[in-house]
């Protein structure tokens, strides 16, 4: 241990101490205190049997500061419940201002999320709606436009008009909608939406899938068009059916430059192992990696966070998921460490993070600003009785981490949901904002004893977006030590945090200047020198063309030439025609008629000798260009959706602790490749 890791675990240690052994605690529930008391709804198990829709797994929050006073303010709802507006009063309380704003009318929501969507220097709010039962009338997610002042802000629903349609709506079955991401993949200087989604009960083309919306920029500023199938990012289970046989199960995304070109890539979080790292391939559509760059370890994938955990450089990716030591199928959450090649390392059992129950929030913290990364997440499920407590993983400089939350004043049980950590007081620390699943949110104050200093950097665009999402910030002090950190990228289940980088700097006395560096996307750069520490820092981008070019926008082709882009079919071999087409033209390529590529399907008898020169897959994922919706999406879809349905029954129960016979698996696999061949069309 260096002699710095040792002043901080001394300075930690003494806040352990403290918190145990005195009537100070570390973290402190002051949430009826500050005002924040609204309760979210009880669901009724009976219009959702068995958890099976989005609803059952929903609980929102986040934040922005939307009147200027430098204050985080606060959203909270729940899928049960109507949600609610706080703004802080500026001395640590919150005061309701749900009406006030024009909120009033706001429905339920899953997820939230603050973003200046139409680049007017305010922040708009976008809800993610997820009900228990059909919802044929329902045809959008939630737009709410501000267009207040920029001390008062005031809502206006302008849903049916954004284009945030939602995917497969009206088909009978209930809304899906998950987390929200927000990030500007094509470099145009406005956010784009990624919207998750997990329902496995819908049947049609659209149903239940996730989706990648396109603001429309300076054709219609915070209008948005659905690009899903254009740019290749399509959640999915991986079983080798398509999606109108499986639909996503995805609980949220983020955006992120994890490979540092300076193009945000997809990070996918999804149930059943079907997370995805999309990396943006800068030619307007994005490419699957996460195989290649170890990221596919995740058994239930359900929140994530995103920072440079080891302090390397360079991003690091948790996800958490489902430990049950009696199940060999739900061995835990995992950490990711990337390597300098841009691979990662799964690190979750030497770093101890690994059992936080069924898991859902996360989102790396420096708890002590002792300028250490630490861990907190959230976890419960009522209809699956796993311990499952808040966690509070502290990072000591040493391994493993140590699980402190009860050492740290904090014994919450009750199953929770989004998680945001955010200074919320203004002190200079990070608070805990946990939305439980039922009941009033848990707001836990940092009363950890400190003498470690801080810096919050908060990033303003000009010619990229406004809000600074995805801005990376270095903090270098005297000694040489930067820190770096993304800005958007801290937790990503069902709620956002802030628009900054918080940095703890250790030990580091008030008066040492500190150096700055802020990148906005599109490359621009701003240097910041002789800050000191203990304050929040504004970064202004300058108002200068970036040199980063725009991102062109991708075209789907139209191979049958019908006038309508190509959108159900597969492209297992990337190559940016659809499979079809390429059979169409030269049928020699599909010698067993299966509807795919040989190349990309296993060497099988019935292939007429064909070499497999390609990857060993039944069915591989669509490498990003997906056929036109017609009869070929639509027509008897029931026809193929039985053995579909047995494998994701399967698949369900087995996470709900139920296991079939691998003979009966066996089985359903063999039937599934039957149907598959006696049917040409592309599933």
């Amino acid at each position: 241990m260096t002699p710095t890791h040792f002043l901080r675990a001394l300075s930690l240690g003494f806040a352990l101490h403290v918190a145990a052994t005195s009537s100070a605690q570390g973290f402190t529930d002051v949430a009826s205190e500050v005002g924040l008391t609204a309760a979210l709804g009880t669901p009724d198990g009976s219009v959702c049997p068995g958890g099976l829709c989005a609803a059952a797994y929903g609980g929102t929050a986040s934040t922005s500061d939307l009147n200027g006073d430098g204050f985080p303010d606060l959203y909270v709802a729940g899928p049960f419940t109507r949600g609610t507006l706080y703004l802080s009063t500026g001395d640590g309380s919150f005061s309701d201002a749900t009406a006030a704003a024009g909120l009033a009318s706001a429905p339920s929501a899953s997820a939230s999320l603050f973003a200046d969507l139409d680049q007017d220097g305010d922040s708009d709010l976008v809800l993610a709606r997820a009900t228990s039962g059909p919802s044929p009338d329902e045809t959008h997610h939630i737009v709410f436009y501000n267009v207040g002042t920029s001390s008062t802000p005031y809502y206006e629903e302008r849903s049916q008009t954004s284009g945030l349609a939602l995917r497969g709506a009206g088909n009978g079955a209930p809304l899906s909608g998950t987390g929200i991401a927000a990030g500007d993949y094509n470099l145009d200087g406005y956010v784009d939406l990624f919207v998750g989604s997990w329902q496995i009960l819908a049947s049609g083309c659209d149903a239940g899938t996730a989706g990648l919306y396109r603001n429309l920029g300076t054709l219609g500023p915070g209008r948005f068009r659905d690009v899903t199938r254009d740019v290749g990012a399509w959640p999915e289970l991986g079983l080798g059916l398509s999606v109108h046989e499986v639909a996503g199960v995805s609980f949220g995304g983020a955006f992120s430059d994890l490979d540092q070109d300076g193009l945000p890539d997809l990070l996918v979080t999804a149930d059943f192992g079907r997370q995805q790292f999309l990396r943006n391939a800068g030619t307007g559509g994005f490419t699957d990696e996460t195989r290649a760059r170890g990221l596919d370890a995740v058994e239930f994938g359900m929140g994530s966070s995103i920072a440079d955990a080891d302090g390397d450089g360079d991003l690091d990716v948790f996800f958490t998921s489902i430990y049950d030591p009696d199940r060999e199928d739900a061995t835990g959450n995992r950490l990711h460490l990337q390597r300098h090649d841009g691979t990662f390392a799964e690190r979750s059992l030497a770093y101890g993070v690994r059992d936080s129950g069924w898991g859902w929030g996360a989102t790396f913290v420096d708890l002590d600003n002792d300028g250490d990364i630490d861990l907190a997440t959230t976890g419960g499920n009522d209809a699956y009785p796993l311990p499952s407590p808040l966690r509070l993983w502290v990072n000591q400089g040493s391994l493993p981490w140590i699980e402190s939350a009860a050492a740290l004043g904090v014994e919450e049980e009750q199953p929770g949901r989004a998680l945001l950590a955010f200074d919320f007081d203004r002190d200079g620390d990070e608070d805990l904002l946990v939305v439980r699943y039922h009941g009033p949110p848990l707001l836990l104050r940092n009363d950890l004893p400190s003498v470690n200093a801080w810096l919050t950097v908060v990033p303003r665009g000009t010619r990229s977006n406004r809000d600074g999402w995805g801005a990376k910030v270095w903090v270098t002090n005297q000694s040489g030590r930067t820190w770096y950190a993304e800005v958007g990228t801290a937790s990503h289940f069902t709620g956002v945090g802030p628009r900054e980088a918080h940095v703890g700097l250790g030990p580091a006395a008030l008066d040492e200047p500190l150096r700055v560096e802020v990148e906005f996307l599109g490359g621009n750069r701003v240097a910041v020198d002789d800050v000191l520490p203990n304050r929040v820092l504004t970064v202004t981008e300058p108002d200068v063309a970036p040199p980063r070019p725009r991102v062109p926008t991708r075209v789907l082709p139209d191979c049958d030439h019908d006038g309508l882009p190509d959108a159900c079919g597969y492209d297992c071999d990337a190559d940016g025609t659809p499979d079809e087409c390429q059979i169409a033209r030269e049928p020699s390529l599909d010698v067993d008629t299966s509807g795919f590529l040989d190349v990309c399907e296993g060497p099988r008898p019935e292939d007429g000798g064909t070499a497999n020169v390609g990857p060993d897959l039944h069915v591989p994922p669509d490498g990003g260009v997906t056929a036109r919706a017609s009869a070929a999406c639509t027509a008897a879809p029931s026809r193929a959706r039985g053995s579909a349905w047995l494998l994701l029954a399967a698949m369900v129960l087995a996470r709900l602790g139920v296991r079939l016979s691998s003979a009966s698996t066996a089985a359903q696999a063999r039937t599934r490749r039957s149907r598959r061949r006696s049917d040409h069309r592309p599933r």
